[in-house]
């Protein structure tokens, strides 16, 4: 999906994957548009603080509950530029297939990782397309300062929970 920024496609799919009662894990601080769609559909935002400007994804991953919908992972984070290595991600991926999350991984200033073993899309990852939905923009890489022009990936392959708690493929 294309769409003009980040901001209508995370709320496009607040509508496909929230609703009062549900759990979003998001580090703190996080692109405040998370916050805002997680209590725009009644959901509960559960903020897990970075440590020393970096990702702690094990505090994260001890935030979900059986309620979390959705688990946010910006990478490099806005506002901190923390990013997340191959092996925290590989780490995200197996938590997520395991526990059935939804990973958000937003990779909107992935043009400025320079260092070599940082991913640039979570779909590097093995089995990351059954687990993952991958947003990225077009005005940061270009430097299109007040321009908002964004995408998402969201694979044919990614399996998500049902209102019963059973798994179904997102794609029929």
């Amino acid at each position: 999906m294309v769409g003009n920024g980040s901001n209508e496609l995370i709320e496009l799919l607040g509508h496909v994957f929230l609703g009062p009662g549900d759990e979003v894990v998001m580090a703190d601080p996080a692109f405040v548009v998370y916050r805002l769609v997680t209590l725009l559909f009644g959901a509960t935002s559960v903020e897990v603080p970075l440590r020393n400007w970096t990702h702690d994804l094990p505090a994260m991953a001890r935030a979900v509950t059986p309620r979390t919908k959705l688990v946010c992972v910006c990478s490099p984070n806005n506002p901190t530029g923390a990013a997340a290595t191959r092996a925290q991600l590989e780490a995200w991926v197996e938590y997520a297939r395991r526990h059935e999350a939804i990973l958000l991984f937003d990779a909107a200033y992935e043009a400025y990782i320079t260092q070599p073993g940082y991913p640039h899309s979570i779909y590097e990852i093995p089995g990351a397309r059954e687990c993952a939905i991958e947003f990225r923009s077009f005005s940061k890489s270009g430097g299109f300062t007040g321009t908002r022009c964004a995408f998402t990936v969201v694979p044919k392959t990614l399996v998500a929970r049902d209102d019963k708690g059973e798994r179904r493929p997102l794609h029929p």
